[in-house]
């Protein structure tokens, strides 16, 4: 096991610069908000748990009017939380705090430093960093707060203790999850783990695959019906010139050679035109994505991918099922009797 925390998130209201948002803060070791689990789009991570600083999202800042995330970092905001006195869930007490006036809460207003900004992962958050603002264990420790985001946690904070409902498992290899997932279970604790969700994207992707891969056997099939259909059709129109090249003394090979050079010349432009089709239409759908989501706060990224090996096999295998293709027609061509061809006319 690499490391451990538990799953702690208070709310909270924030404000900077006259704007506020209430969100759910979470807690995080410097250990582990200093790792590769977050990524930075300006500043970095808190140098220790004792720091009066936290680490807010790029998604954040817009929605309390900043847009250039390097010009937040070391700037101060307003914490402000809530705190309960537990002591008046005694229904005696509880109702006679009601009956004054007073309800058993209390405010408390922090400031904290800006020390990093996180990105927005393009694709969302589902590992065990989901918040928009990530706060220092021991910071959060000193904070008079509301230890509680759930009617569940109300349960174990009415018996003394401000505890967690979840605990945050880092590995340092694949092989230790099942392991630790049976030790954990032998304990009486539930089990989540994102390794079984990749199996269920894995096996989707899988599915789809299938699909794609079904649909692409038709479609190569049908151009090579096309692509031999366009060659004999050629042979039909061009029978008396094969007559000729072959009364002038053309062997099998060079009217093969022909045949197959044409073949393979459609599939190459056919190739080419597929690909720039293809890079046309990607690259449009890859704007307007980035286009709505920069609006969210999400970095710029690519997510069609045209390497200088993906675009070469594209050619070359478009280039193949063509020859493939032209192999018949140039056999059928080759068979062309010269006597017959010169008298077609």
């Amino acid at each position: 096991m690499e490391s451990a925390f538990p799953d702690i998130r208070l709310p909270a209201l924030i404000r900077l610069d006259g704007s506020e948002e209430l969100r759910l803060v979470q807690v995080v070791p410097a250990a582990i908000a200093g790792s590769k689990s977050l990524r930075y789009a300006a500043g970095q991570a808190y140098g220790s748990d004792e720091d009066a600083a936290v680490v807010v999202s790029a998604s954040l800042l817009r929605e309390l009017g900043i847009r250039d995330p390097q010009a937040a970092v070391g700037r101060k905001l307003s914490l402000s939380t809530v705190g309960f006195d537990f002591s008046s869930l005694n229904p005696a007490d509880l109702m006679a705090s009601l009956a004054g006036q007073k309800l058993p809460f209390s405010t408390e207003e922090h400031e904290m430093t800006i020390a990093g900004v996180s990105e927005v992962s393009p694709f969302g958050s589902s590992g065990p960093l989901q918040s928009d603002i990530f706060l220092p264990a021991g910071t959060a420790r000193r904070i008079n707060r509301l230890p509680f985001s759930s009617i569940w946690d109300l349960f174990r904070a009415g018996k003394g203790g401000l505890g967690y409902s979840a605990l945050n498992v880092r590995l340092k290899s694949m092989q230790a999850l099942e392991p630790v997932k049976k030790e954990v279970r032998a304990m009486g604790f539930g089990t989540f783990a994102l390794a079984d969700q990749f199996k269920e994207i894995r096996r989707g992707f899988l599915v789809m695959d299938m699909v794609l891969a079904a649909v692409g056997m038709i479609a190569i099939v049908v151009a090579s019906l096309g692509i031999i259909n366009t060659m004999v059709m050629s042979i039909l129109e061009r029978y008396a010139e094969i007559g000729v090249m072959r009364a002038l003394g053309a062997r099998d090979r060079d009217v093969r050679r022909i045949f197959l050079v044409e073949s393979g010349a459609i599939g190459f432009l056919g190739g080419v035109a597929g690909l720039a089709l293809g890079a046309a239409v990607s690259g449009l759908i890859n704007r307007v994505i980035n286009y709505f989501l920069s609006r969210q706060g999400v970095p710029y990224i690519d997510y069609f991918d045209f390497s200088w090996w993906l675009t070469l096999g594209a050619i070359a295998f478009s280039v193949a099922v063509s020859l493939a293709a032209g192999v018949y027609p140039a056999m059928r061509a080759v068979r062309v009797n010269p006597v017959r061809a010169l008298r077609h006319d």
